[in-house]
């Protein structure tokens, strides 16, 4: 079956070989290391990694670039123009916390949400013990569902979204090794456990659109062009690369600039 049409049917697809063990592992200690550096807590504490966090690390750049990657993305969303909405780097600590099963969607404020995906691209081995994501294959269909607030310590999510627990009975683990990705639709029921082992899971989540999706309710939003054109209003495209030519300082300024007109926690339905 082609890759997009079981995308369409299951409504996520693993595991894809995107780079090297070696290469992966090796990127995987280059983002620990700066993650560690840029402060401001763990994942859910600290906005460089929650939000956008290709515009402060240069790896995550990097790895959104990808070439196997967006060929990837370009063949599941049809498009040969692709945006990079947002990213974040979701380090599970040993010991760490849990996603609670919950749908993307939910707190995007996109129209369409089909056109857009999620990458979520393993650095280290991300295995069942490590808290790898679980899916529920196929509940993209049944449309967007009810979510309560729990926040609390356990969830990695800032509002403690989720779905009721009987949407998770038939969640199957998405278990990559370093170098392999997943791909998932922003209705998939998905989450992930929490980390049993003594190293630290590593992965970078990258969203991204086709310029027709658009923020809903007319509003602008912020995304970074990574292949072909964008010549529609409703994307404020930022052009900043982080890496050795830039300060932290230039990198925080266009992160704050881009969050000012990120739309997914503006438009969250509370």
């Amino acid at each position: 079956m082609a890759l997009r049409s079981r995308f369409l049917r299951d409504g996520a697809l693993w595991p894809v070989d995107v780079l090297s063990a070696g290469a992966a592992r090796a990127l995987g200690r280059r983002l620990l290391a700066d993650a560690r550096r840029s402060g401001g807590g763990a994942f859910k504490a600290n906005d460089h990694l929650y939000y956008k966090a290709h515009l402060i690390f240069d790896a995550v750049d990097e790895l959104a670039r990808m070439p196997s990657i967006v060929e990837t993305v370009r063949r599941l969303l049809q498009s040969d123009d692709i945006l990079l909405w947002d990213s974040s780097v979701p380090i599970k600590p040993p010991g760490g916390p849990m996603f609670p099963l919950h749908q993307d969607a939910t707190y995007w404020g996109l129209e369409p949400p089909d056109g857009a995906l999620t990458c979520w691209v393993a650095l280290s081995e991300a295995t069942a013990q490590h808290g790898c994501m679980t899916v529920v294959r196929g509940s993209h269909a049944h449309g967007q569902l009810p979510h309560h607030l729990s926040p609390s310590d356990s969830s990695m999510l800032r509002r403690g979204q989720q779905v009721a627990a009987a949407e998770g009975e038939a969640a199957e683990d998405v278990a990559l090794s370093p170098g392999q990705m997943s791909v998932h639709h922003p209705l998939l029921v998905h989450g992930s456990g929490a980390n049993v082992t003594q190293e630290d899971r590593i992965g970078v989540v990258l969203n991204y659109l086709a310029p027709q999706t658009r923020p809903a309710g007319g509003a602008t939003g912020s995304a970074t062009l990574i292949a072909g054109a964008c010549d529609v209003g409703h994307w404020r495209l930022t052009a900043h690369r982080p890496g050795p030519d830039c300060t932290a300082e230039t990198s925080e300024r266009a992160h704050r600039e881009a969050l000012a007109t990120h739309r997914g926690e503006l438009l969250a339905r509370k």
